[in-house]
């Protein structure tokens, strides 16, 4: 049912063209032999990122194997993210011994607006395979396969830098869910972020220095702002819309929040959930969104994608117990109403993303650019953006 849901609702992004970074990815996957794929793993000092499971690796698989098709490259990212949708069914099921929350949790995830660009622009990549690899991470270590997690957070961390914040949720879901704490298990961890920080900050640092990627927790309220409307289903570019849809959003929005919120107090009034986890979950949340708050200049509705498996399951949970609220007769009824309320406010966002964000109109622009191989283009134009800058030419040399 996910794999449908998903495909039905970010089917635009599968065509999708390469555009900006994705072509600086791009260059690394033209070796000119085998023997230099010991090149993706090195720290380029003009790059900010160091991410070569998830950026350089990705191209140059995706590429080896299918050349220059696109939507191959787009079909390897939906089924990444439809797998981790999955996952966060199984992390919640496991969590809360409840297989209905789950379900409703790996839709929420699934489905959520703020993965429109993340399914698009190939260089997102990152914001996609990351969740999975957290999600990895914490169902081998639940199962106490630790050598399994720690092998998935180190792929982690080679893919995205938030996953060094893994041993953080992975403490508090000790102290608060399991109530002992085994810290001989959370060694490892910290030894692969010290040779991470070690290979990225001392061997191979960037010279990079650009104001965009400043980190700064003196972001205001704007910047918090922005996230908690994005991950309640309010869209990008939100004030051109029609008043009509305006409401359509706030309402259905609304809704859902209140009866989460109300469902949480609900359950908690009867005994049916433990605070403790309420607390892992919702702190857990917000320290997958701290760094990203840190980032005043280069906010992006995708950087919540890791925050929003918690957020997830906390509103899973609330509209569960909420619709409870109305007895086993009247329960199903409710709780498809707030699922549709929820799919169509995720239809809308989606929509309006693909209609208003300028990555789709850049995508197009690239396109026809290589079609007409007019790779030359004016600095700072939206031609040259689009192209990647000059990191065209080492794709068609």
């Amino acid at each position: 049912m996910y794999t449908l849901l998903i495909f039905l609702m970010y089917g635009k992004s599968l065509t999708v063209y390469f555009v900006q970074d994705d072509f600086y990815f791009l260059s690394f996957a033209i070796l000119p032999s085998l023997k230099s794929i010991l090149a993706l793993f090195t720290p380029q000092p003009d790059v900010v990122w160091f991410r070569p499971i998830s950026s350089q690796l990705f191209f140059f698989i995706a590429h080896l194997l299918f050349g220059y098709k696109v939507v191959y490259f787009h079909v390897i990212v939906f089924f990444t993210h439809i797998l981790a949708a999955y996952l966060v069914y199984v992390f919640v099921k496991n969590l809360t011994a409840n297989n209905l929350i789950g379900y409703i949790s790996g839709l929420i995830y699934g489905l959520h607006q703020i993965h429109t660009l993340s399914l698009s622009w190939l260089a997102t990549y990152s914001f996609v395979l990351g969740p999975l690899l957290l999600l990895l991470t914490f169902h081998e270590y639940q199962r106490k396969k630790y050598v399994h997690a720690l092998l998935c957070f180190t792929l982690g961390i080679l893919s995205l830098e938030v996953i060094i914040l893994t041993p953080l949720i992975l403490i508090s879901y000790q102290l608060l869910v399991g109530r002992r704490l085994i810290i001989k298990t959370i060694y490892p961890y910290l030894l692969i972020i010290f040779v991470f920080i070690l290979v990225r900050m001392i061997l191979f640092p960037t010279h990079v220095n650009t104001y965009q990627y400043a980190v700064t927790f003196d972001f205001g309220i704007n910047v918090l702002k922005f996230y908690l409307l994005r991950i309640i289903g309010i869209p990008l570019l939100f004030p051109p819309l029609s008043t009509g849809i305006k409401v359509i959003i706030v309402a259905g929005a609304g809704v859902i929040c209140i009866g989460g919120f109300l469902g949480l107090v609900f359950a908690f009034k009867h005994n049916y959930i433990e605070r403790r986890t309420v607390v892992f979950l919702l702190l857990s949340c917000a320290v997958l969104l701290l760094p990203f708050l840190g980032l005043p200049q280069h906010v992006a509705p995708y950087y919540e994608s890791f925050a929003l498996i918690f957020w997830a399951v906390l509103s899973s949970i609330g509209i569960y117990f909420f619709t409870s609220f109305f007895g086993k007769k009247y329960m199903q009824a409710f709780l498809m109403v707030f699922l549709m309320i929820y799919m169509i406010l995720q239809i809308i966002g989606s929509q309006w993303t693909y209609a208003t964000h300028w990555i789709f109109r850049r995508a197009v622009l690239a396109e026809k650019l290589i079609k007409e191989k007019q790779f030359s283009q004016r600095i700072g134009s939206e031609e040259f953006f689009s192209l990647g800058a000059d990191a065209i030419f080492k794709v068609y040399k």
